[in-house]
């Protein structure tokens, strides 16, 4: 049985149905018939929603012609490997588990790290950013600042493109790549703002040094 592949898009931790069918020596369009079928299950109940399990996506063939496909979910490999039976289906249910689990653990680690340094930003401006009637807007440029030059695009673009309200977290959909871009970036502005550099002057110099490289979200999925 070969290794599952997974990935990220916008934070959700997926693999491909492509994927699948090679892991489990399934041809992809016996494959799609199967998940057809069950989102048509799906779709039955009030309370169930076909994406939480898969999600219509398509890639280039050879040929360079769209194909469909599905991005399937942890659960969507769940409901995949409950209809398997005998050593395939265990040892799929194995690797889907651990190859999920592998990725979710560096995701988090990113995640509790990233919060640990937007801290550090929230204390530094408390701290070395002289009190104003606008001080209170200085954590919003900030982080407008680390978004834009690591990801290409302020936080309320990113929620737009993303779907996110504003009542949603919007790093709980970033990736590790992004949410480690955006961790560099925040702990450059904390020590910039521990040596009491203003606004401007730190916006200048972190502008200069990172504009001319490419920006994650423009070039990761989705």
């Amino acid at each position: 049985m070969k290794e599952l592949m997974v990935f990220e898009v916008n934070g959700q931790i997926l693999t491909d149905s492509r994927y699948v069918a090679d892991m489990v020596g399934d041809k992809h369009d016996q494959l799609m018939r199967k998940i057809r079928r069950y989102i048509e299950v799906i779709s039955h109940s009030a309370e169930m929603q076909s994406d939480n399990f898969f999600i219509e996506s398509s890639y280039l063939n050879s040929r360079n012609q769209h194909q469909p496909c599905y991005l399937v979910t942890k659960k969507g490999c769940d409901m995949i490997a409950n209809k398997m039976q005998g050593d395939k289906g265990i040892l799929f249910t194995a690797m889907y588990v651990s190859r999920f689990e592998e990725l979710e653990k560096h995701w988090l680690a990113a995640r509790y790290k990233g919060k640990a340094t937007r801290l550090e930003v929230v204390t530094a401006i408390r701290d070395y950013v002289p009190e104003t009637p606008n001080k209170r807007y200085r954590y919003k440029h900030y982080t407008d600042l680390a978004y834009k030059l690591s990801l290409g695009a302020n936080a309320k673009q990113l929620r737009e493109e993303r779907g996110i309200s504003k009542e949603d977290n919007l790093r709980d959909v970033l990736t590790v790549d992004e949410l480690t871009a955006v961790d560099s970036l925040e702990n450059e502005i904390s020590v910039l703002l521990g040596l009491e550099m203003d606004y401007q002057t730190i916006k200048d110099m972190l502008t200069k040094k990172y504009n001319k490289q490419p920006k994650l979200a423009t070039t990761n999925n989705g």
